[in-house]
C-alpha cells in the first residue's frame, strides 16, 4: 500500500526584531501611522506637529488589527501609547467623546442587571436566521443557570448548565443622538466552552412610543477557545428621531462553559482609518530575466497545453503532458505591475499556475482596460504584462483572470443591456458610467463574445501568450455573477423575458398546449410569456407544488433563472476557445454545494458543461475561517465526479492585508494573528481540498497579505505538499460521511422564507460537520445514481426534497443493507411524486406527516430522553422556525431529541435488519456526538477527536486541533505516515497516530 501522507497544521517561523514606524498622517482631527512590532509591546511617545494633544484629556487609540483603548496625555504636545506586540498594524489616535455607558465599563457593578435567563438566545443571531433576538429569554431564575458576576472590572460569565442563558444589562436607560454613528466595542476572553457556546454584544434602542430594536450585533460563534483576549466592536447609525435610548446588553449562550468581558465602551464613533498594505520590497521586485533573454525563450518555446485528464474521480491538471498540482496564485487585480504583484514571490515557492487579470473594459485605469470600442483592442498592454510576469517568474504558466463587465461606451448604444430590478428600474453598475448588465442581453452576449474570440486570437498569435494555459471568467455582481441588485430578484428586462420564452419552447418541446396546461392559462402561447411579477415568488407556503399552476409558472422561471448563468458562462468560453484555437482552460466563479440561494443553483449543469473546465468557489468569511475554528472549504467530491476541478478561494486576511476599520471587524473577516496561524488556517483548507483531489488558490484580494519570507514560507511547503498528492493520487481512498444536497429544491422554494431555509439545510450544517472528528465527502443529490461514486456506510441527505422515484428505488436496492446508516432531515421526499409521507415511509420505515399551519422553533430541548446519541448538548447550528413534523414513533423506534420546550419526538432512529434510519424534523439537527455515536453503532471509528477538523481521503490526513492536548488519528490498514511540511517519515506501519497540540 502507498503510504498515507500526514499534513501536520503547525508551521514554525523566526520572529521579526525591532520596530518599524511608517505611512504618518499628522492633521487636527487625528494622528495615524503604521507600525510593525512583532516581538514587544509596542511602547512609543507621540508628539504630533497637527494634531492637538492636550495634558490631562483623553484620546482614543485604534489599532486595525486590532486593538482600542482610552489614553489620558499626561503632557501638552505628547501622548504615551502601549499596546501588545503586532506583526502590523495601522493606529489611528482621535479625541475621546466619552464612554457612554453609566458607571463606566465594569467599574461600578450596580450600574448593571445581572440575571440568569430559563430561555435561549439565536444560535446565529448576526446572521438573520432565526428573529427572536432578546425576545425568548424566558424568565429570570435564582440559579441552575451558572453565575455571573462583575469582579475588579470584569464581566465574569460562568455558565454551569446547558440550558438558559447569562445576560448583563447597563440598568439606566443611555439618552442617543438620532442619525449619529456610535462604536460599541470590549475585549472578551473565552476560558471553557464546547460546540454552540455563544458570546453576544448588541444595543438596545427604545424609540418613542416604547418599541424596541436591536441594534447590528456581534455573534461570537463559534467562540475560539483558546485563551485568548480578543477585540470585538460593532458600529451602528441610529434612526433618524429623536427622544432615543438604549441599553447595552451581553450574553452567554450554549452549554457550560466560561468567559469574561472588559473595558466595555461606548462613544460616537471616532475618526479612523484603514490599514494599508505595503508594498512588495524593492529587491523582490527586480526581473529574474532579462527582457532580452526572455524575449528569446518566448520566441522559442512552443504554446503551452492543458489537459484535464478526468479519467479518475481525482481529475488531473495537465500541463504539456506534465502533471501540475491544483494550488496557484491570484494576483491582486487592481496591480497591473507584475513587478509589484509578488509574480516572483510565488513563483520561486513552486507554485506554477498564476493568475494575472485581463480587464476587458472596467473603467478603472488602476487596471489597465484592454477593449475600449466595439472592434478596438489595445492587447499590447496585456502582452507587455505578459513578458514581465515572465521575467518576473520564467516557470510560471498564466491563466487570465477576465473582467466581462462593459464600460460606459457599451451602455450609450445598448442602454437596453441593462438588469431590471423587480419595480423594473435600471440598476446602477458598480463602475462608473456603466449599468448592471443583464446576463441575457444578447447585445452582452454577443460583444462580449466576440471581445473574448479576439483576446484568444492574440493569444494565439503573439509569443507572450504562449505562457496562457486559459481563462477564469469574472464579471457581475461581486464579480461571481450573482443576481444584480439584492442578489434574490429576477431580472425584468425585456432580455430575460425573450430569453425566458425560448427556454420554455425547449423546456416543453414547443408543444404549446402542454404549456398552457402547466402554466394553467388557455390563452397563453410561447410568444405571450410574461415574467410573473415577483410578488407571485413570495408565497405564505415554503414549498411551490409542480402540480398547481400559480406555482408551476414561478418554478419553470426560477429554473432557467440558475441555468441562464450557466449558459452565458458556456457562451463566453466557447468565444474564447474558438479563437485561441488550441486546447485552453476555462474556468468561473460557481457556489459550492453547500452554498447560498442567489440564482447560481445550476451546479450539476455547469459540472456536465463541456465547455467549462473548472469551477472557483469563495471560503464564508466569519469566525469560522480563524485558526481553531471549522473551516469552510468548499470542495466538493460532487466536482471531480463530473471530470471538472475546484479551487477554493483563500483570499485570507493577515496584518499586510488592506483592513477596513468600518464593516467586518478581525472576527467578521476571519483573519489571522501571525505567521503560524496564517500557515495553520492555510494548510486546515488546503488539505480539505486535496483529500477530495482538487485544490486552491491564494488570492492576493487584500493587498500583499503574504509579502513577508515567514508568510511564503508556508506558501512554499503548501505547493510542495499539493505537488506529491497530485502525482500520487489514491482513488480508493475517500471520506467516511457521504453528504448530499438538493439544489433542484432551490427551484421550488417560496421566496419569503426560502433562502433562510436553504441555508439552513445545506450551509450551516457544514460548519458542525467540520467539527465532527469524521471525513466527509459532498454531493449533489443528483449524484446518488452516478455509477463513478465510491461506495459507502455512512449517508448524510442534508436535503432531499425533490428525490425522484429512480433515486428512491436506488436507495431501497443499494444503500437499505449493509449495516448502512442513513440520516434523512425535515422534508425529504416533500415535493416529490407519491406524497411526502409514503416517500419517508419507504426511505425511513417511519410515519411522519407535516404540519404547514404550525410552525416549530428549530432547536432541540436541552432534556434529552434516556439513551440519547446527541451527547450532553444537543445544540445544532440551524435554528430558525419551521413547519411542525409529527412523528408517530412506534416500538422500534428510539426518540433521540424533543422539540424544544416539549417532549414531543423531533429525532427518531429506528433500525431495520441490515441498515440503520435516522429522521431529524430540523434542518442541519445533528451535532457532532450524533454523528460520532451513529458512527460507532455501525462499527465506523472516526479518524479524528471530537471538535476537531479532520480530512482525509487521497492518502491525505490533516488535523486542525480546536484545543490543545494529545489527539489521536486513526486509519483502515496499516501504512507508513509522512509528514508533507518536510517530508519526514513520522511513523511506519501503523494504523494511528498521537501527535500533541499546545
Amino acid at each position: 500500500m502507498k503510504p498515507i501522507l500526514f499534513l501536520f497544521t503547525g508551521v514554525f517561523f523566526a520572529a521579526l526584531a525591532g520596530a518599524e514606524i511608517s505611512i504618518v498622517r499628522d492633521t487636527p482631527e487625528y494622528y495615524n501611522f503604521t507600525v510593525e512590532s512583532p516581538d514587544r509591546p509596542v511602547r512609543l511617545t507621540l508628539t504630533p506637529k497637527n494634531f492637538p494633544l492636550e495634558a490631562g484629556k483623553n484620546y482614543w487609540v485604534t489599532s486595525s488589527y486590532q486593538y482600542a483603548e482610552c489614553v489620558a496625555a499626561a503632557k501638552n504636545g505628547e501622548l504615551d501609547i502601549a499596546f501588545p506586540p503586532v506583526l502590523r498594524t495601522a493606529v489611528t489616535v482621535a479625541p475621546f467623546s466619552g464612554n457612554l455607558l453609566p458607571g463606566g465599563s465594569f467599574e461600578d457593578a450596580s450600574a448593571w442587571l445581572l440575571e440568569q435567563k430559563s430561555g435561549i438566545m439565536p444560535v446565529n443571531g448576526d446572521r438573520g436566521t432565526d428573529g427572536h433576538y432578546g425576545r425568548l429569554l424566558g424568565k429570570t431564575v435564582a440559579s441552575g443557570i451558572g453565575e455571573i458576576k462583575i469582579a475588579g472590572r470584569k464581566l465574569l460569565m460562568r455558565k454551569a448548565s446547558n440550558r438558559g442563558v447569562l445576560l448583563a444589562a447597563s440598568r439606566q436607560k443611555i439618552a442617543l443622538q438620532p442619525d449619529t454613528e456610535y462604536l460599541l466595542s470590549g475585549f472578551y476572553t473565552p476560558h471553557k466552552g464546547g460546540f454552540g457556546t455563544t458570546l453576544f454584544l448588541w444595543m438596545e434602542i427604545t424609540v418613542p412610543g416604547g418599541r424596541t430594536r436591536v441594534e447590528p450585533v456581534r455573534n461570537i460563534n463559534p467562540v475560539i477557545i483558546d485563551g485568548k483576549r480578543r477585540y470585538v466592536r460593532t458600529i451602528f447609525r441610529t434612526p433618524d428621531q429623536k427622544g432615543l435610548s438604549g441599553s447595552v446588553r451581553l450574553a452567554m449562550g450554549g452549554p457550560s462553559g466560561a468567559a469574561e468581558w472588559e473595558r466595555l465602551t461606548l462613544q460616537v464613533n471616532p475618526a479612523a482609518l484603514p490599514q494599508i498594505g505595503p508594498e512588495i520590497r524593492p529587491e523582490r521586485r527586480k526581473p529574474l530575466l532579462s527582457a532580452q533573454v526572455s524575449g528569446a525563450q518566448l520566441a522559442a518555446m512552443k504554446p503551452v497545453i492543458p489537459k484535464v485528464d478526468a479519467r479518475s474521480r481525482f481529475p488531473r491538471l495537465l500541463l504539456d503532458g506534465k502533471t501540475v498540482p491544483l494550488f496557484g496564485f491570484t494576483a491582486n487585480p487592481l496591480e497591473p505591475d507584475p513587478a509589484k504583484a509578488g509574480f516572483r514571490d510565488f513563483g520561486e515557492a513552486g507554485i506554477t499556475l498564476q493568475w494575472l487579470t485581463a480587464n476587458l473594459c472596467v473603467p478603472d485605469r488602476r487596471m489597465k482596460p484592454l477593449w475600449t470600442g466595439f472592434g478596438q483592442y489595445r492587447f499590447h498592454i496585456l502582452a507587455e504584462q505578459l513578458r514581465a510576469l515572465h521575467r518576473q517568474a520564467p516557470d510560471a504558466r498564466v491563466l487570465l483572470y477576465v473582467l466581462c463587465d462593459p464600460g460606459a461606451w457599451f451602455f450609450e448604444k445598448y442602454p437596453q443591456a441593462a438588469w431590471l430590478d423587480r419595480n423594473g428600474s435600471v440598476i446602477p453598475g458598480q463602475w462608473k458610467g456603466t449599468l448592471a448588465v443583464s446576463y441575457t442581453s444578447p447585445d452582452y452576449l454577443r460583444e462580449v463574445g466576440k471581445a473574448l474570440y479576439s483576446l484568444g486570437h492574440f493569444l494565439a498569435n503573439d509569443p507572450a501568450g504562449k505562457i496562457v494555459a486559459g481563462i477564469h471568467l469574472s464579471g457581475g455582481q461581486d464579480g461571481q455573477f450573482f443576481p444584480q441588485g439584492n442578489r434574490r430578484n429576477w431580472d425584468r428586462s425585456e432580455n430575460f423575458r425573450n430569453a425566458l420564452r425560448s427556454y420554455l419552447r425547449e423546456r416543453y418541446g414547443n408543444d404549446a398546449d402542454a404549456l398552457r396546461k402547466a402554466w394553467g392559462d388557455p390563452e397563453l402561447t410561447f410568444d405571450s410569456i410574461e415574467v410573473p411579477p415577483e410578488s407571485e415568488r413570495e408565497k405564505p407556503y415554503l414549498f411551490l407544488d409542480p402540480n398547481r399552476s400559480a406555482d408551476r409558472r414561478v418554478i419553470d422561471v426560477n429554473r432557467f433563472w440558475n441555468l441562464s448563468t450557466v449558459r452565458m458562462l458556456e457562451h463566453f468560453a466557447r468565444s474564447f476557445k474558438a479563437g485561441i484555437g488550441r486546447p485552453a482552460l476555462v474556468t468561473a466563479y460557481y457556489n459550492d454545494i453547500h452554498g447560498n440561494v442567489m440564482g447560481k443553483s445550476a451546479a450539476a449543469a455547469c459540472y456536465r458543461s463541456p465547455h467549462l473546465d473548472g469551477v472557483v468557489s469563495c471560503n464564508p468569511y466569519g469566525v469560522s475561517r480563524r485558526a481553531g475554528g471549522s473551516g469552510g472549504n468548499g470542495s466538493s467530491a460532487s466536482i471531480g465526479l463530473h471530470g471538472k476541478y475546484h479551487l477554493q478561494e483563500q483570499d485570507y486576511r493577515t496584518e499586510y492585508s488592506y483592513i477596513r476599520i468600518k464593516g467586518l471587524d478581525k472576527n467578521g473577516i476571519g483573519a489571522t494573528d501571525g505567521f503560524q496561524e496564517y500557515a495553520a488556517v492555510q494548510t486546515r483548507d488546503l488539505a480539505a481540498a486535496l483529500s477530495v483531489g482538487q485544490g486552491a488558490w491564494m488570492f492576493a484580494l487584500s493587498g500583499n497579505a503574504w509579502s513577508h519570507p515567514a508568510f511564503m514560507n508556508s506558501a512554499a511547503c503548501l505547493a510542495a505538499a499539493a505537488k506529491e498528492v497530485a502525482e500520487t493520487p489514491q482513488e480508493g481512498d475517500h471520506g467516511q460521511i457521504a453528504v448530499f444536497a438538493d439544489e433542484r429544491m432551490d427551484d421550488c422554494l417560496s421566496a419569503r422564507g426560502g433562502f433562510i431555509y436553504r441555508l439552513q439545510h445545506t450551509f450551516f450544517p457544514k460548519f458542525t460537520l467540520n467539527l465532527t472528528g469524521m471525513s466527509y465527502d459532498s454531493y449533489l443529490l443528483s449524484d446518488l445514481t452516478n455509477p463513478r461514486r465510491p461506495s459507502y456506510r455512512f449517508h448524510l441527505f442534508l436535503s432531499a426534497s425533490s428525490i425522484t422515484e429512480k433515486e428512491i428505488s436506488y436507495i431501497e436496492r443499494n444503500l437499505q443493507k449493509n449495516n448502512n446508516i442513513l440520516i434523512f432531515t425535515t422534508d425529504a421526499g416533500r415535493i416529490a411524486p407519491g406524497g411526502f409521507s409514503a416517500n419517508l415511509k419507504r426511505l425511513t420505515g417511519l410515519n411522519i406527516r407535516v404540519n404547514e399551519s404550525k410552525m416549530m422553533l428549530h432547536r432541540y430541548d436541552p432534556a434529552l430522553p434516556p439513551g440519547s446519541l446527541f451527547g450532553n448538548n444537543p445544540f445544532i447550528l440551524s435554528e430558525g422556525y419551521g413547519p411542525f413534523f409529527d412523528i408517530s414513533p412506534d416500538q422500534d423506534t428510539k426518540v433521540l431529541a424533543y422539540y424544544y420546550g416539549t417532549e414531543i419526538p423531533a429525532a427518531v432512529m429506528k433500525k431495520h435488519p441490515g441498515w440503520t434510519a435516522v429522521y431529524l424534523a430540523l434542518p442541519g439537527g445533528f451535532n457532532p456526538a450524533l454523528l460520532r455515536n451513529l458512527a460507532r453503532e455501525a462499527g465506523i471509528v472516526p479518524v479524528g477527536p471530537e471538535n476537531d477538523v479532520v480530512s482525509s481521503g487521497n492518502g491525505i490526513l490533516s488535523l486542525h486541533a480546536t484545543g490543545e492536548g494529545m489527539k489521536t488519528l486513526r486509519w483502515t490498514g496499516r501504512s507508513d505516515l509522512k509528514d508533507l511540511a518536510d517530508g519526514r517519515i513520522v511513523a511506519e506501519n501503523t494504523e494511528a497516530s498521537s501527535p500533541e497540540f499546545v
